[in-house]
């Protein structure tokens, strides 16, 4: 179970997040939402979970497919954009439950689709909530995975790691994406799709989501000394023209659970 601790960590962060990543073009990009929602594949039958839903953006992009979507969050803050959010979209009606991930309070059975948007890598209780999003799914039904992944290489995930972790205090660990599919396998369900990207960051921009521009200097610091120290993160850490660049590696994995 998720101690207090991060509890509390995790809404005090994302409750400072609220507005500057519902705003943020990564996070509203038009071309990941109709990237995982096509790895969602929702029928107009289908009800849908999206746990960890944030300000509801792949909520309210997936209610127009799918009979009835919940999302489910930690943070108060961020239900509150998400209930706007879904007043927005036409059609869409999205009702939300304040929950940890890894005690959902809901049925078994109850959801023919379950999503989780780069949320993984905050879950201190990740076994427990990959239980509890796959008890949850329906028999036939798909549990889909967006997130952000580490390097195989255990040093370099390590460093990556430490990165995440001076940006945003909440984060916990990022998977390298053979980790994240055996996780899926273990709990019975079949991976049936794999969907890997890079998308090209920048130290400011990744920092303004966080709406904490003291985060900025400390980061860029460490960066620096990385690179003078050709020490590898994994993620293609550069200096152009005075800016940091980097590159985030994302996977979508789709795991189905059997019949019956």
């Amino acid at each position: 179970m998720e101690s207090s601790g991060s509890r509390s960590r995790l809404r005090s962060e994302f409750a400072g997040q609220a507005d500057p990543l519902s705003r943020s073009s990564l996070f509203r990009s038009r071309a990941i939402l109709e990237r995982i929602g096509r790895a969602v594949d929702a029928g107009a039958g289908d009800r849908l979970l999206d746990v960890a839903c944030g300000p509801g953006l792949l909520a309210g992009h997936l209610g127009h497919c799918a009979r009835r979507v919940m999302g489910l969050d930690v943070t108060p803050e961020m239900l509150t954009r998400a209930r706007r959010h879904a007043l927005d979209q036409e059609g869409v009606t999205l009702p939300v439950v304040c929950a940890t991930a890894d005690s959902l309070p809901l049925a078994n059975g109850s959801f023919e689709r379950v999503v989780s948007r780069l949320a993984l890598h905050h879950f201190e209780a990740l076994d427990a909530s990959l239980d509890e999003m796959s008890r949850v799914l329906a028999s036939n039904g798909r549990l889909v995975i967006a997130d952000l992944v580490a390097s195989e290489d255990p040093e370099q995930a390590t460093l990556h790691d430490e990165l995440e972790r001076l940006r945003d205090p909440s984060h916990v660990r990022l998977l390298p994406a053979s980790e994240l599919l055996q996780r899926l396998a273990a709990l019975g369900l079949e991976v049936e799709l794999v969907d890997r990207w890079d998308s090209p960051r920048e130290l400011g921009e990744w920092v303004a989501i966080t709406g904490r521009s003291e985060r900025l200097e400390p980061l860029r610091a460490r960066m620096l000394a990385l690179l003078a120290q050709r020490r590898d993160p994994g993620i293609g850490l550069a200096e152009r023209d005075g800016a940091l660049h980097f590159v985030h590696h994302w996977v979508i994995a789709v795991a189905r659970r059997g019949r019956g």
